[in-house]
Parts: structure tokens; C-alpha cells; sequence
């Protein structure tokens, strides 16, 4: 299900932050198929095969998440909360109005998948886990559901079926021979003159290196194919194919 409306960008198995005014503008978010069912090492070597740079989300990666996401908060407590000790075993973090209708949700892939008429499917994503549900101790779940959001803790012995790893991965440019540029060059030209410049299929973000800003270019797959694997499980190549080929084409 699309992000509406919002700042996250899906494309193949990525959430990717599309906004200038957030600290993680361009990160990439993994779906949590990388991680469902599985230790935070495990995990981490599960996705580092697909992306190099994988890495466990920090706290403030989750409230920049959300804040992409739409997602606005019933009280103080924030996705970040879920590292720290509040006193408290259970917070709702956002519903109804504040929430986004679970889009973020089914972006990031339910961990539970719901019953078979796909009714309450969950994302469930360990925070801190200590393995107590004392309040004394940190959160260690945070909970995305079909009406709201919230913090838990559990006295759950990690890996835990149906629970995951919120990962992220820096995107990178990789450089191309000048035969691909060329080749790039002449489709684009070719696109443009038959009134195509803008072709969604030619179009993905990236980010240009961990620092650098997040744009929209033109992108070309080495096996010759120009496709952007938007959703999960359709067969297209995954992003990481694709490879830049002129940057002056912009998303419109």
C-alpha cells in the first residue's frame, strides 16, 4: 500500500525519506522481511547481503520515521521513547486524527500478518529489549497497528517470531563507464524528443553519499532492462541494479 500524502518514498523493498526538512531526508528505511523472526546479528547479516551499509535504525531515526510517515504523536512521548526508561510498561503513541491510517505499516511489511480475511496485520519492532517487563527498565517494543501506535514492554527472549529490527542503509552513488553514460545519454535524448523526459520508469532517488542531498535522477539498469522495482515481490530487479545516468533529470 502507498504512502499517501507523506514524505516516504517506496521503491521495491525501500522507504525512502523524501524531505528537506528532515534529519534523515534520503535514508532508507528496510522492510522488515529482513528481519522478522530474527536475531539483531542475524538480521544485520541478512539485510548487509542485499545492502553493504545496513544498520540498526537509532532512536532518532524512528521519530524521523514517523515524522515522514505523518505520523503525529496524542501526548509527549515519541517512537524514541522506546529507548528509555519511563516509568511506565504501555504507551499509546498516536491514534485516530494523529494517525496515518496504517500506511506505514503495510510500507514496512506486517511482521503479523493477520488472520486470513487480513484483518489486525502488525508491525512489531524491538526498540531496546531487555527481556523485562519491569518499568523501571526500557521500552522494547514499538507497535504499529491498523488504528494506532504504541510503546510496550515485554518479557519476550529475543529472536521472537513475528517481531523485527527497524534497518536503514545510506544510499550511495556508484560510478559508471563512459560507455553507460553514453549509452544512458542517448536515452534519455531519445525519451525526450517522444515527449518522455519525465517516465517514471527512468526516474529513482538516491542520495549522494551520507551526507549529501536526496534528488530524483535518471537511472539505467547494466543488464539494459529500465525499470524501478516499485513494489515488493513483482519480480523486477531491486534497486541496487540500477546504476546513474544523467543528473539533471528531475521527478516532476
Amino acid at each position: 500500500m502507498p504512502l499517501a500524502q507523506t514524505a516516504v518514498v517506496e521503491v521495491g523493498d525501500l522507504n525512502i525519506i523524501n524531505d528537506a526538512g528532515n534529519p534523515s531526508d534520503g535514508l532508507r528505511y528496510l522492510d522488515m522481511s529482513y528481519s522478522d523472526g530474527l536475531s539483531q546479528a542475524a538480521a544485520l547479516a541478512n539485510a548487509q547481503a542485499t545492502y553493504a551499509n545496513a544498520r540498526i535504525a537509532t532512536a532518532s531515526e524512528f521519530d524521523d520515521l514517523f515524522a515522514a510517515a505523518g505520523i503525529t504523536y496524542n501526548s509527549s512521548y515519541t517512537a524514541s521513547d522506546g529507548f528509555l526508561s519511563t516509568g511506565f510498561p504501555y504507551h499509546i503513541l498516536s491514534t485516530g486524527a494523529n494517525y496515518d491510517s496504517a500506511s506505514l505499516l503495510f510500507a514496512l511489511g506486517a511482521t503479523v500478518p493477520g488472520d486470513e480475511f487480513g484483518n489486525n496485520p502488525e508491525v512489531v519492532i524491538f526498540t531496546d529489549p531487555d527481556g523485562s517487563n519491569n518499568s523501571a527498565t526500557t521500552q522494547d517494543i514499538l507497535g504499529l497497528y491498523l488504528q494506532g501506535a504504541e510503546l510496550i514492554q515485554v518479557p519476550w527472549t529475543v529472536p521472537k517470531d513475528q517481531a523485527g529490527w527497524l534497518l536503514v542503509s545510506e544510499a550511495t552513488v556508484v560510478p559508471v563507464p563512459a560507455a553507460v553514460w553514453l549509452f544512458g545519454s542517448g536515452l534519455i535524448g531519445w525519451t525526450s524528443r517522444h515527449g518522455k523526459a519525465q517516465d517514471s520508469s527512468l526516474i529513482m532517488p538516491f542520495r549522494d553519499g551520507p551526507s549529501g542531498p536526496f534528488s530524483y535522477v535518471g537511472y539505467v539498469c547494466l543488464c539494459g532492462k529500465t525499470e524501478v522495482d516499485k513494489e515488493p515481490g513483482n519480480g523486477k530487479l531491486p534497486p541496487e541494479t540500477f546504476r546513474l545516468v544523467d543528473p539533471n533529470i528531475t521527478k516532476h
